[in-house]
């Protein structure tokens, strides 16, 4: 694949580290996900470990930096995304099935989809997958999703990637 480059001020341009393989993957490889016409060819891999290496300037994330990534995109503007459902999203795209994903040496994202993961084993790492809505939310008193204020993120992320790690025991 040609390499990539920054195109929106909010993107990054990761180094993998890591790529996990799944059942996902093996039926892609089967041809058992949708029309092949629709979906090949594909480079696969979205169970991700990567460094940090270019961030755009409204990417709020460092070189250098170990993270993984949320291999599900979302539109942000279909009903289910507007309930915020993204998981449910009608036009959803998973990264190396509907996108080239990460089984290459570097990969251009959004920093949306990616998320610190600190000192986490890279290994480790690339088999956690991101439940989170677009942006970080909790559920307030009356059952409502609310934006997380700053210093509660890295605590839900730490939260997220410990459930992620919880089932691998």
């Amino acid at each position: 694949p040609p390499e990539p480059v920054l195109s929106a001020p909010d993107e990054v341009i990761l180094r993998i580290e890591m790529v996990g393989l799944c059942g996902s993957d093996q039926h892609h490889f089967a041809g058992d996900l949708g029309a092949a016409g629709e979906l090949y060819p594909r480079i696969p891999g979205h169970e991700i470990s990567a460094l940090v290496e270019q961030a755009g300037e409204a990417a709020g994330l460092a070189p250098g930096q170990r993270v993984a990534v949320d291999p599900v995109f979302a539109c942000g503007t279909c009903y289910p995304c507007r309930s915020g459902r993204p998981n449910v999203c009608a036009n959803l795209a998973v990264l190396g099935i509907h996108r080239d994903g990460a089984l290459q040496d570097r990969i251009c994202l959004p920093a949306t989809q990616v998320f610190p993961v600190d000192d986490l084993d890279p290994a480790l790492a690339a088999l956690v997958h991101s439940d989170r809505p677009r942006l970080p939310t909790r559920l307030d008193n009356r059952g409502v999703f609310v934006p997380l204020e700053d210093q509660d993120r890295s605590r839900w992320d730490r939260a997220r990637i410990e459930r992620g790690l919880h089932h691998l025991a």
